[in-house]
């Protein structure tokens, strides 16, 4: 009887760690486009966000852009955050805007995209947001490099045996 029961323990235990290892998980991953390297990979819930942020090349007003993880792998531009409508920004919009804070904020913009392409320019000091850290982008690809962010889905154990990658650890 005891050798059942360890029979069956065994076969439930492996049955559990074939489907948590299995188990689909969500990776954010930025990518150096021009030098196709990877910056960073990251293990993401739909939902987790993070934001960009650029200096306007004319007013050099800060601008932030807020995004979100799909289920279906994409990422949502959830709001938009400036202090003016110089060159380059919008001048005509089809969201509220509220001001708060000195800033015009532009929330609801729900616009999905399969990855987002975000210029590197040195003028700019574009940085990436995460888990509320600025991680200035100028210091890891080169003037006017190009970087993609997006997210994979990929099983847990291929997760878990690549780990995570990040250039950005200072």
């Amino acid at each position: 009887m005891k050798r059942i029961t360890k029979c069956i323990v065994v076969f439930i235990t492996l049955v559990l760690a074939t489907v948590c290892l299995g188990k689909p998980v969500y990776i954010l991953t930025v990518k150096d486009a021009d030098a196709q390297s990877i910056l960073l990979t990251r293990k993401v819930d739909p939902g987790f966000e993070f934001a960009t942020l650029i200096r306007h090349s004319v007013q050099t007003t800060p601008v932030y852009e807020y995004y979100r993880v799909e289920k279906d792998k994409t990422l949502t531009v959830v709001r938009t955050e400036l202090q003016d409508l110089g060159w380059g920004m919008p001048s005509t919009l089809n969201h509220k805007v509220e001001f708060k804070n000195n800033y015009m904020i532009m929330d609801k913009i729900d616009r999905n995209l399969k990855f987002l392409p975000f210029r590197v320019n040195h003028i700019a000091k574009p940085c990436i947001i995460i888990d509320n850290k600025k991680i200035d982008l100028t210091k890891h690809v080169k003037n006017d490099g190009l970087i993609h962010v997006y997210v994979q889905k990929t099983p847990n154990i291929r997760y878990i045996l690549r780990g995570n990658i990040n250039v950005f650890k200072e």
